[in-house]
């Protein structure tokens, strides 16, 4: 359980074999429970999630959670913090074997640090998928096609956060070398923002620049209850997803963004 957990173990993905180009939606921010959820948005992601191309990454706050000591409004929730985990189990159940990796955010977080139990990990093990669980952060390496003249898979490296650390010249991103792309929440706030990184390639001496497709994730919630009260801004329910391409002789990574 606790080697599950340990956020320096790869979550090792291989797309299925005959797949040339995968569609990976990075998901967070449902806050199942709040009476803001997006039901409607939810119901349209799942229908793209019925492609055979399509994976998804769930990167925190599933669930609202709204709990006595938080600031969410344990009144208003629509459900309790059990029936929001049980519901979410029944919603991924179906692309459960798409789902290339899953992380709790700081709503889930609270049952961690309030009464030891472990919301989005317990929602894994219902779908037999612990081994893509990460309490913190998911460092993922993904197999798919294969190269031209070669018999082996195209790998394309990334991670995973719920919140992450930036500044105007600083992003949490630049720790991690040898990644293709790094997907966060938290804010609310979609965001497509690449990174270039400069990378030493020891083996043939040589050095070049990276890009690192770098995205925050928007949340599937109308604007109204918290972010009303706080006079907060609105956000635009823009989602993103990342095509990998799987033939020919080269990586190459993309990142779209649309509204459903």
């Amino acid at each position: 359980m606790f080697d599950i957990r340990n956020d320096f173990t790869l979550v090792q993905y291989e797309i299925p074999a005959g797949i040339e180009n995968a569609d990976i939606y990075c998901v967070a921010d449902l806050h199942i429970g709040s009476p803001a959820f997006d039901s409607k948005l939810w119901e349209k992601f799942k229908e793209l999630m019925k492609a055979d191309n399509a994976f998804v990454i769930y990167a925190g706050d599933l669930i609202d959670n709204a709990l006595k000591a938080s600031k969410s409004n344990v009144y208003g929730q629509t459900m309790s913090p059990h029936e929001q985990k049980m519901y979410l189990v029944s919603e991924l159940y179906d692309h459960r074997e798409k789902i290339i990796a899953i992380m709790p955010g700081n709503h889930e977080t609270r049952s961690s640090k309030d009464v030891d139990t472990f919301p989005i990990y317990d929602v894994a093990c219902k779908l037999d998928i612990e081994d893509r669980y990460r309490q913190n952060m998911a460092i993922m390496d993904i197999a798919i096609g294969k190269r031209r003249g070669e018999n082996k898979p195209f790998h394309y490296f990334g991670c995973a956060m719920h919140k992450t650390n930036k500044t105007m010249r600083y992003h949490y991103a630049d720790t991690i070398d040898g990644i293709d792309f790094y997907i966060s929440g938290h804010t609310h706030n979609p965001m497509d923002m690449p990174k270039g990184k400069i990378y030493v390639d020891t083996k043939n001496k040589k050095a070049f620049v990276k890009p690192v497709e770098t995205i925050v994730t928007g949340a599937m919630m109308q604007y109204q209850d918290y972010p009303v009260e706080m006079a907060l801004r609105a956000s635009a329910p823009k989602m993103y997803k990342l095509i990998l391409n799987g033939v020919g002789r080269d990586k190459d990574i993309k990142t779209m963004g649309f509204y459903l």
